[in-house]
């Protein structure tokens, strides 16, 4: 007679456990193999993404700089000088 044996008391189970490690192995693997490749791919990649941040780092601060020393095309100067004979007003617009 055939006694029903508990899942969790099979002996099967770990051949059903080691498979699936395997799979998650080769997955882990072909990820890693498709996603990154060599060495040689790894450092271009790396290097690219360095690259790209380092031009934008250097885009904003030449962008912050600009607008700090470039007056804006609606700023308008008054110069105020008072003599003894006359009051002079200069009014310039920068471009």
């Amino acid at each position: 007679m055939m006694q029903s044996v508990p899942i969790h008391q099979r002996n099967d189970m770990i051949v059903r456990n080691r498979t699936g490690i395997n799979n998650l192995h080769n997955l882990q693997e072909s990820l890693r193999r498709s996603l990154l490749g060599t060495q040689r791919r790894r450092l271009v990649f790396f290097t690219a993404v360095i690259f790209i941040l380092v031009a934008i780092l250097i885009i904003s601060l030449a962008t912050t700089l600009t607008r700090k020393t470039k007056p804006n095309d609606f700023t308008t100067t008054t110069i105020t000088s008072t003599t003894s004979t006359s009051k002079i007003s200069i009014s310039s617009l920068f471009f």
